[in-house]
């Protein structure tokens, strides 16, 4: 029975597990960009991104004008970037 449990639980990690090829989602910023507390552009800016820079993806959100805000790790925290403001790389798995 224990070997039956240990042979599933490897199987089942090699489904679900990451593999060397995939990548998170990002966003790339291609010249300045302000990173704010919320989505939108009424919340405060808590940092400024530059040209070059790249983020990790974490979700996403919709502002009331229905424009998409990206929620990205910033350090140990969280900011949101303006969607049309970086270019955005989904996520891919091999």
């Amino acid at each position: 029975m224990i070997a039956l449990f240990i042979v599933v639980a490897l199987f089942t990690g090699a489904i679900v597990g990451t593999t060397r090829g995939d990548t998170t989602a990002a966003v790339t910023i291609p010249d300045q960009a302000n990173i704010r507390s919320g989505a939108g552009t009424t919340f405060s800016v808590i940092r400024v991104a530059h040209k070059g820079e790249k983020y990790e993806v974490v979700g996403s959100s919709k502002d009331t004008s229905g424009r998409t805000w990206y929620k990205i790790g910033v350090g140990a925290s969280f900011g949101f970037v303006a969607g049309w403001l970086v270019t955005y790389a989904p996520a891919t798995t091999s």
